[in-house]
């Protein structure tokens, strides 16, 4: 840790200030994002004791020409090592739960609701409300151990590389 800091306020020195300030200012404003978001939480449940639950969706693209909405997107990562099996039977796991949870949100919205998954060096893309999953506990006995939504790679998009993603998110985001 020393030797990194050393190392880091020699290239500061190097290159000047700026190197490092815009990293540590979007640090500062992520924990304050998720300082605010823990108060919201809280004080929900002060009010209303029991009553909600809170959610959210990770990025809502919107149009800079016609500043509407276009799509939304849960955003997730899941490693090789823990998608593999799953992967090699033809299929991906989510998290159970949530996915119905988006499926529900996804009727309700007027922008289509994605998820986008990044699994080892592939990507996955679909449209919730368009994708039928299996749900199923699987991994008992273990720290995995939960329901997941198990969906068939057959019924989603999955981009090998770069080029195959941008064909991909041209058709999801209608360019």
């Amino acid at each position: 840790m020393v030797a990194a800091r050393a190392e880091m306020i020699q290239l500061s020195a190097d290159a000047g200030r700026p190197i490092y300030k815009p990293f540590f200012d979007y640090m500062r404003r992520s924990l304050m994002d998720m300082e605010n978001r823990y108060l919201f939480s809280d004080l929900i449940e002060y009010l209303f004791p029991g009553e909600f639950a809170l959610y959210d969706v990770d990025s809502v693209l919107f149009s800079k020409e016609s500043r509407e909405p276009v799509a939304a997107f849960e955003l997730k990562k899941k490693s090789w090592r823990t998608a593999q099996e799953a992967w090699s039977a033809g299929e991906l796991e989510v998290n159970g739960y949530q996915f119905l949870r988006l499926k529900r949100l996804a009727r309700r919205f007027s922008v289509p609701l994605f998820y986008f998954v990044w699994v080892g060096g592939k990507f996955v893309v679909f449209r919730v409300d368009e994708v039928w999953a299996d749900l199923e506990r699987r991994y008992g006995g273990t720290s995995a151990e939960d329901l997941y939504a198990v969906i068939s790679l057959e019924d989603v998009e999955v981009a090998e590389d770069f080029i195959e993603l941008r064909k991909i998110m041209k058709e999801v985001l209608g360019r």
